[in-house]
């Protein structure tokens, strides 16, 4: 408790609202309340417990339906993090250099993903990173998720919200086994 304490004074002294922080804070009871329905007992995994960094660190923000963290640009391919993950065109790298300031948008689990709430989000965070943290100076927003897949166009209804938030992005890379975006999104592994 007299750690979140020190955290949301980290917030306030950047100038973000009580209720930004209660959103963004709102996080920790959402993976809280999933793990409780995976595992069947209170707490939270490993994995929630280094995500909560961000919070911790002051770079992750709740506007609107979506989460936005401070970012610099990285290129999840042998070059960028020493790992084979994805591949990208030598043009991509020069249009937006690894080590560029960006902005890094999470969807969380549940997430209002209709046209309207992704794009109040996405004006928030417009008006939100210039104002509280004007030397990040982020040139671009970037979404690392399986949900912007281009083969869910294939498994989904054209006017679908998934598709219409991934319309938004330009792709630019892809992981090496697409199935594994099925596997993330469904939890499964599925044929086609």
């Amino acid at each position: 408790c007299c750690h979140m304490t020190w955290v949301r004074r980290q917030y306030e002294a950047r100038g973000v609202s009580h209720q930004v922080i209660l959103d963004t804070f709102s996080d920790v009871n959402l993976r809280a309340a999933l793990y409780e329905a995976k595992t069947g007992k209170p707490g939270l995994s490993k994995d929630d417990v280094i995500w909560f960094r961000h919070i911790h660190g002051a770079s992750i923000f709740r506007l609107g339906s979506l989460q936005f963290q401070l970012f610099e640009m990285v290129y999840l391919d042998e070059a960028g993090c020493g790992q084979a993950y994805m591949t990208f065109a030598p043009e991509q790298k020069a249009r937006l250099p690894q080590g560029t300031p960006v902005i890094n948008l999470h969807v969380p689990k549940g997430a209002d993903l209709s046209p309207a709430a992704v794009e109040h989000a996405l004006d928030q965070a417009t008006a939100f990173f210039p104002q509280v943290f004007p030397e990040h100076r982020a040139k671009a927003f970037l979404c690392y998720s399986w949900l912007l897949y281009p083969g869910l166009q294939e498994l989904l209804p054209k006017g679908s919200n998934i598709l219409q938030f991934a319309a938004r992005f330009h792709i630019i890379g892809q992981v090496q086994d697409p199935a594994e975006s099925i596997r993330r999104i469904y939890g499964k592994r599925c044929s086609r």
